[in-house]
């Protein structure tokens, strides 16, 4: 039998616009993240770029033609994304960890908007994070992405200034392709990931204004990383900031930095170093920062967490937690329960699977 006649239906209807964006898939050890990103986008209209460096490769990827699939038997994380960055042929990509559940309705709607304004970098919906804790699933809106509504302004510095002010995440957007291509240029030598990110972050919001659209984007399946104990991948960035083996890294991502901001703004190298400076200061007295709790204050948390471990131990619904949740995706367009509900379904298979 022919396999297209043999599949279910494809999840998403396809978008025409969605012809204009590639989907760029880093990935290892995740087959069943992987073969469930392939079916939600089968007959999307959304190209897909893979680059797999598990010890074997995914059988059966022949079976969807809008998916490129690439094995490798070993690579670092910032050459395979080099690979995935070079090898797209749109200029308008979306990042995706195979934990990160996004909307393809999300992507076109962030696409759509970046068409209409190019003064932005990049754009983004809301995000939703989801863990598997004692046997039962928790889920509680991801306010750090909304920080991104705060990226609108004229100037490039006074975006720099912004992103790290807290510092707001700027991997899983819609984006033109020349971010990642601007960030690359200026990456070697920066193994560390932690590292990386604050780079990345840097660049895209030198480049553009970040919008942030109101629709819900994505829901994160929370799972360890195939990575973690990759030797220095992982270690903070304040760490990087200070310890000796990490000068040269330090000194890389500063410099990057510097140097792409004083292309990219019209600033004397003078300014735009002080402006960098100034802006990774921010971001590390956050990590520093240690909040201050009265004796009260940090009893009701104790009692708030004591109160949550009971309901999860007995199986009990949070409905504070659930109201926190309903009441951020009544603040979306669409019908965003029914749409995280979809999401959900999808995140409890993952869990039952064991990917």
């Amino acid at each position: 039998m022919n396999f297209a006649q043999s599949r279910p239906p494809s999840p998403c209807p396809p978008d025409p616009l969605l012809r204009d964006v590639t989907m760029l898939v880093p990935t290892r050890n995740r087959q069943g993240y992987l073969q469930n990103i392939f079916e939600t986008y089968d007959g999307s209209g959304l190209k897909l770029i893979v680059a797999d460096t598990s010890p074997a490769p995914l059988p059966g990827v022949e079976r969807y033609p809008n998916v490129r699939y690439h094995h490798f038997t070993e690579c670092r994380f910032i050459d395979k994304l080099r690979f995935l960055v070079e090898a797209a042929p749109t200029s308008f990509i979306v990042l995706r960890a195979e934990n990160r559940h996004i909307r393809a309705e999300g992507v076109a709607r962030c696409l759509a908007y970046l068409q209409e304004h190019p003064d932005c970098s990049l754009a983004h919906g809301a995000h939703v994070w989801v863990r598997q804790k004692r046997g039962r699933i928790e889920a509680w809106p991801c306010y750090n992405a909304d920080g991104l509504a705060g990226l609108m302004q004229e100037r490039p510095e006074d975006r720099l200034l912004a992103a790290f002010d807290p510092m707001v995440s700027l991997y899983y957007a819609v984006e033109r392709r020349q971010n990642l291509l601007d960030v690359l240029a200026c990456a070697d030598g920066i193994e560390n990931l932690n590292a990386f990110e604050v780079l990345l972050t840097a660049i895209k919001a030198i480049n553009g204004k970040c919008a942030r659209a109101p629709v819900l984007f994505c829901a994160v399946q929370e799972r360890p990383s195939a990575l973690k104990g990759a030797h220095q991948l992982y270690d903070s960035f304040e760490k990087v900031a200070s310890a000796p083996e990490y000068a040269e890294v330090y000194a890389r991502v500063e410099t990057g930095i510097a140097t792409h901001l004083a292309t990219h703004s019209g600033l004397d190298a003078a300014r735009a170093e002080a402006v960098t400076r100034e802006s990774l200061a921010r971001f590390l007295r956050q990590c520093r920062a240690k909040p201050q709790e009265t004796k009260t204050q940090r009893l009701a948390r104790k009692a708030g967490k004591l109160a949550r471990s009971s309901l999860c131990l007995f199986g009990l619904p949070d409905f504070r937690a659930e109201r926190a949740l309903d009441s951020y995706l009544d603040g979306l367009e669409g019908d965003a329960r029914a749409e995280f509900k979809a999401l959900l379904a999808t995140i409890k298979r993952g869990y039952r699977e064991g990917w």
